[in-house]
């Protein structure tokens, strides 16, 4: 009869351990980020490119031991088309949170074209929530904004991505003051973005742990 006891004890000590180890490892899985960048994911307007408030972002998480993978694309002031051409890649690591600039570089396409990549991205909101940053609310750009990239708001409307976020409402009213050529922000304004973005994603992210960077081969 004892031995019956200490097999079943011994039986039930190791299916608590496993089930323990499964849920472990579970909460070790690390979010995923994807920036669809343009210009500024390249640090111009910063003094460094450690600055920026991709790496800021990252680095905020970094201190929080919270648990990230990411890849950046579209930089050196490519339009959305860039992030299009490389939507095999973006399927294949299938993020969480798609952080999609408005990109000041779309002016040089066609509405259609404009229209075209942002449903794409949208076809991708199955798996993804999107993250929309407008950087450029500039006087100087404004009338650019209302016939350039906000041409994605009349035509398609922010609200056509499922569990979209829009972290505009975190910048302040003067933002034309952090920014130094009406497009790129300046180093305190990536923090400002930076830490709207912190604020934003942070209460999705608590089960973290570990940090890993992934970069997308040029």
């Amino acid at each position: 009869m004892k031995k019956k006891s200490y097999l079943l004890c011994f039986l039930l000590l190791a299916l608590n351990s496993f089930n323990c180890s499964n849920v472990t490892e579970k909460k070790r899985d690390p979010k995923k980020i994807l920036f669809l960048g343009e210009s500024t994911t390249n640090g111009l307007g910063a003094t460094q490119i450690s600055n920026n408030y991709v790496s800021r972002t990252i680095e905020g998480f970094r201190n929080l031991s919270l648990p990230i993978e990411y890849k950046v694309i579209a930089k050196n002031g490519m339009t959305s088309s860039w992030g299009v051409l490389q939507i095999e890649d973006v399927i294949r690591y299938r993020p969480d949170f798609f952080i999609i600039e408005f990109a000041i570089n779309d002016e040089e396409l066609s509405d259609s074209e404009v229209l075209s990549n942002y449903l794409t991205f949208k076809s991708l909101t199955p798996f993804t929530r999107t993250i929309i940053l407008d950087l450029y609310s500039s006087n100087q750009y404004r009338k650019f904004l209302s016939t350039g990239s906000k041409r994605i708001t009349s035509l398609h409307g922010l609200a056509g991505f499922p569990n979209q976020i829009d972290t505009e409402p975190c910048l302040p009213k003067d933002w034309d003051i952090y920014l130094i050529d009406g497009v790129h922000p300046n180093d305190l304004g990536y923090g400002i973005v930076s830490d709207c973005l912190n604020r934003t994603l942070y209460p999705l992210l608590l089960d973290s742990i570990l940090i890993q960077q992934i970069l997308i081969p040029q």
